[in-house]
């Protein structure tokens, strides 16, 4: 009973509420427009309230009256009754780009590479189409992710300090539109006492996009500008591992007196995932120059102007939504994405005053060739090329010559790897020379070993006599190989990172810059729903070179070969996810060396049949005597 009369209490008083508040507060009580919000909560959902303060156009009275107000941030017009207009959607296209854009915040919704006309062809730009539809769809650069979440979107900001990113707000204005060409569009909106112009203008003969924003005092009291740009949000991932790994955030940094870029590349796992932007400063004495967003292949660059007072930048991750990110031809539902910007140096506008700050944008492929041309700004270093990048340039530059000449990728690359083996071929015939010397010469090796097995010293002696007697160098078999290690390092880092390989077909391989990934139908153990064939063409083959190689009767060498047996296998999987093109070289190169070999040791049979390097002539006595007399000879010298 008591249960039940509790039970009947609280729903009485919640009857009650509910009738206060939906009968009577109507009724007695005036409607009051609502307040604007004094805080942006810090998460990557777009802000409800994106005013840059909610100060009242008319000074607060003060005990104390000023000749000269101080500024106040730029105040929020008074909702009305008149309805928001809707926002529109238009596309600006030049020869080369197509970029979306929405009246809403005059911000881009999209970019996409076109199929450039002949005549740009020829100066070196080239069509890049998605990932999932080779030679049909063109690549889609940047898109909405995450509702809102626009690129080009000015953000002010509410805090004094403007390096406080948390109470950053969107600007949310529906402004006007207004075409003024073919390439250019420029948008005209009004933020209380703000009025705001947006201008983006596109070039006919590249990938260039000028933003000019300019903001004028239309009101009656100075106002404090504190705003961000934020450009990009939502580059559309490349997709061919790793989605989250693909994407990275750099900053490019200048110190004072400096011509060189300090650039920082900063991973989207690297990022907080929390909503909040994590800001970086320049160097002392020194600004940030440009800020990019790049994927695999791809980028968006953002070059303010040397008097846009850019005091820091900023980035973060957000989670797309699926909605949304299910259109991207790369789409994972674990995949991040980033979006980045700059912020600038607080401004005070009198009464009248205006001020225009102009940005440069690159939304552009990583390909060297392109980047290359922007002097002095160093883009072209976001294409990372590692330790041995001054090879891979070079390997790059040989390819596209070939490529240029035989009009594929995949031969110029067999007819690179047989230059590269031409170039070595020297060197592995010492190479080989030196390995059919040594097992020739493992009989009076081990007869020294026998001789002087309790004297370690005088053996190391008498086996250098040997070597020095023969001509042999017991280390030139490893020197091809060191040699061809920085090769194959240039080489993965050319064929992974650089764009030039992009969707490049030969034979059944659709895109040379990736791995194959036949479709099989079926699902097999370890190897899913696709399999690579040049893995196990290219491992067939090691195998075969290796019994073209001279098996050692060292019981030491022995060992280390019974386990390079079995290195075809561990390169099988190494090799079995990297590009197909390195795995084309690799593959060839193994077929050359094969060549080499068979010819190499034709050769020798015949030096050996003649009698010039038959070293059973040779005997241990006869090389003792000669190590004595070297010894006397060192101790007649003064």
């Amino acid at each position: 009973m008591e249960r039940s009369r509790n039970f009947l209490y609280i729903l009485a008083v919640m009857i009650v509420v509910f009738l206060y508040y939906t009968v009577l507060v109507p009724k007695i009580v005036p409607k009051l427009q609502p307040r604007p919000s004094h805080t942006a909560a810090p998460s990557p959902s777009k802000s409800e309230d994106s005013s840059i303060t909610a100060a009242s156009p008319t000074p607060a009275p003060s005990a104390r009256p000023s000749a000269s107000p101080a500024p106040t941030p730029v105040p929020t017009p008074a909702p009305s009754a008149t309805p928001r207009p809707e926002p529109k959607r238009l596309k600006v296209s030049s020869p080369l780009i197509e970029m979306g854009f929405t009246s809403e915040g005059a911000a881009v919704t999209s970019c996409v590479f076109r199929i450039p006309p002949p005549e740009l062809r020829k100066k070196g730009y080239r069509p890049y189409y998605a990932p999932d539809a080779p030679k049909k769809e063109p690549m889609p650069l940047l898109a909405v992710l995450r509702e809102g979440h626009t690129s080009y979107r000015l953000m002010f900001n509410k805090s004094s300090d403007p390096e406080d990113l948390s109470s950053l707000a969107d600007d949310d204005t529906v402004y006007e539109v207004k075409r003024e060409g073919p390439l250019s569009v420029a948008f005209i909106g009004r933020r209380g006492d703000l009025l705001i112009e947006k201008r983006y203008t596109l070039s006919p003969d590249s990938y260039d996009v000028r933003l000019e924003v300019r903001f004028t005092n239309a009101g009656s009291q100075p106002v404090r500008l504190s705003y961000a740009l934020l450009a990009p949000a939502g580059v559309v991932p490349e997709g061919i591992e790793n989605l989250r790994g693909t994407l990275a955030f750099n900053t490019a940094t200048l110190a004072k007196g400096s011509r060189l870029h300090a650039i920082d590349d900063y991973p989207a796992r690297k990022l907080p995932e929390d909503g909040s932007f994590q800001i970086f400063r320049p160097v002392e004495d020194g600004e940030i120059d440009w800020i990019a967003v790049t994927s695999h292949f791809f980028g968006l660059f953002l070059d303010p102007d040397r008097n846009v007072p850019v005091i820091a930048a900023f980035a973060r991750t957000f989670a797309p939504q699926p909605a949304l990110a299910r259109r991207l031809p790369t789409y994972n539902a674990a995949m991040k994405n980033i979006e980045a910007g700059v912020v600038m140096k607080p401004i005070d506008l009198e009464p009248g005053g205006n001020v225009a700050h102009k940005f440069f944008s690159l939304p552009a492929p990583k390909y060297g060739k392109i980047l290359s041309r922007y002097e002095g700004r160093e883009y072209v270093r976001v294409v990372k090329l590692g330790f041995f990048g001054m090879v891979a340039r070079l390997i790059l530059y040989l390819l596209e010559a070939i490529n240029f000449v035989v009009g594929n990728y995949g031969l110029a690359i067999i007819i690179l790897t047989i230059l590269i083996q031409l170039a070595l071929h020297p060197l592995t015939k010492k190479q080989y020379e030196s390995m059919f010397k040594m097992q020739k010469l493992q009989p009076l090796i081990k007869e020294a070993q026998k001789r002087f097995k309790k004297d370690q010293k005088k053996l190391g002696e008498v086996t250098m006599a040997i070597y020095q007697h023969t001509g042999v160098n017991p280390l030139g078999g490893c020197l091809p190989m060191l040699v061809q290690l920085p090769i194959f390092f240039a080489l993965y880092s050319a064929f992974y990172s650089c764009i030039e390989l992009r969707q490049a077909s030969f034979l059944w391989i659709h895109d040379l810059s990736g791995p194959e990934r036949l479709p099989l139908g079926t699902a097999l153990p370890l190897l899913g729903n696709t399999i690579n064939i040049l893995p196990f063409l290219m491992t067939a083959v090691w195998f075969i070179q290796q019994s073209t190689t001279p098996k050692p009767t060292d019981p030491n060498q022995q060992a280390t070969h019974r386990i390079m047996k079995f290195l075809p296998f561990v390169f099988f999987f190494l090799f079995y996810n990297l590009p197909s093109g390195l795995v084309l070289y690799w593959f060839v190169r193994n077929l050359v060396y094969i060549v080499e070999t068979l010819r190499i040791k034709a050769g020798l049979r015949r030096k050996e049949e003649s009698g010039e390097l038959n070293f059973s002539r040779i005997t241990l006595d006869q090389i003792l005597r000669e190590l004595k007399q070297t010894a006397k000879k060192r101790m007649r010298k003064p």
